[in-house]
């Protein structure tokens, strides 16, 4: 009744075979590269630290405050060109504020955390400072500059901006 029909191809020669063995093949090799693109950048804003960091947002806080107080502001000037950087330092009586020989600002890139980068800036005169520009890749930059008691904080986006006032 019914006849059996040999077939005369070896196996690898059948087109749905080949196709339900791509299927998973692909999605085998999808998964690697997903699993390299998570680990070559991964997500560097979480910290490790967190716990700690929670703890000393009051302190950052209390140091917000005490810059406010202080009438605090500082006019940064980026001349890319030339790689240097003015700052000029403001306060509503200079006299009270003691200021040291050398500040530091901290150049936080927004989405890359290995451009970060700390500048120091020498005083000049009395409430200016001057610091030599490293290199700062385009983008969005969140600047810290504190004291011992006092922090002031500002965001830029470089090269668009090359004034800015942290307050």
């Amino acid at each position: 009744m019914y006849r059996q029909i040999e077939d005369e191809q070896p196996w690898y020669k059948y087109g749905w075979l080949w196709f339900v063995i791509a299927l998973p093949s692909v999605t085998v090799v999808a998964g690697i590269i997903t699993i390299i693109i998570a680990v070559k950048y991964g997500d560097t804003t979480v910290v490790d630290d967190y716990y700690k960091q929670g703890l000393a947002i009051n302190q950052t806080l209390h140091k917000q405050q005490q810059a406010q107080t202080l009438g605090l502001a500082m006019q940064l000037n980026f001349d890319l060109s030339q790689k240097q950087l003015i700052a000029t330092i403001s306060a509503n009586d200079l006299s009270r504020l003691i200021l040291p020989a050398q500040l530091y600002l901290k150049c936080y890139h927004s989405t890359f955390a290995n451009q970060d980068q700390t500048i120091v800036l020498n005083k000049i005169n009395v409430q200016r400072y001057q610091a030599t520009l490293p290199n700062l890749v385009s983008g969005r930059w969140h600047l810290h500059l504190s004291h011992d008691n006092w922090k002031i904080t500002a965001s830029i986006h470089i090269p668009q901006q090359q004034k800015i006032t942290l307050r």
